[in-house]
């Protein structure tokens, strides 16, 4: 399934388009790898690419990177130059999800986005 607004749609984007409009802008240049880090194959993928890596940029849920065998403290011990960086949404001791929209939806940030007269986006 992968990042959760691959999904997030325009009225006039239709139900056979893969890429959303929203999900192009914040991922405009960017290169995707699809892995699958519930299985072998992907923990070893993630393990060999962390192995080269200069940073890792984790944004789980809490728990869910050492479910998982790709936290801090497993892919620092294989690149001790590793710098692992983990961002969530709401802290370490919050299980809640947090995307940009929910964030600026709860900040109140997100009234100061669309029209005048037609409220947020």
């Amino acid at each position: 399934r992968g990042d959760v607004t691959r999904t997030w749609k325009l009225a006039n984007e239709g139900r056979d388009q893969d890429v959303t409009a929203y999900f192009s802008a914040c991922n405009s240049g960017k290169e995707s790898v699809v892995i699958n880090m519930a299985t072998d194959e992907g923990r070893d993928l993630i393990h060999a690419l962390s192995r080269q890596a200069d940073c890792v940029l984790a944004s789980f849920k809490p728990g869910d990177a050492e479910k998982l065998g790709v936290d801090g403290a497993t892919l620092t011990s294989l690149n001790d130059r590793l710098v692992y960086a983990q961002i969530t949404g709401y802290g370490l001791d919050n299980p809640r999800l947090g995307y940009d929209a929910v964030v600026q939806a709860e900040s109140g940030f997100q009234f100061m986005n669309g029209e005048p007269d037609n409220g947020p986006c």
